[in-house]
């Protein structure tokens, strides 16, 4: 557009005193996002048949010092739990939390 000049005033990107002043969140957000390549088509048949983990961390601790957080993914449904840590190793005793609960819902267990 700019070099078009089809809109007056926009801010030139290349020069660093003008990135300086645009806030990060909107330099991400002009960011082209892709999509990702799709490994598999499978789709689990059944409710608990397939659950996906994956931990994560935060830069910032909640207010009750969670810097971590940990969360299953059901294949069929695509129902998410999220569960906040503090530390990493409480992956293993919320997996134990976790597999009660889901396994009393839905009456089948885990695969």
């Amino acid at each position: 557009m700019e070099k078009q000049i089809l809109i007056e005033g926009l801010p030139k990107f290349g020069t660093e005193e003008v990135m300086s002043k645009v806030s990060e969140a909107c330099q991400l957000g002009k960011q082209a996002k892709h999509p990702f390549l799709i490994q598999t088509t499978h789709v689990s048949s059944k409710p608990l048949e397939m659950i996906h983990s994956y931990v994560w961390t935060t830069k910032i601790e909640s207010i009750r010092g969670c810097k971590y957080y940990v969360n299953f993914i059901d294949d069929h449904t695509r129902k998410m739990w999220v569960y906040f840590m503090k530390h990493k190793g409480e992956v293993f005793q919320h997996f134990l939390n976790f597999k009660v609960m889901v396994e009393k819902e839905k009456g089948v267990s885990i695969k």
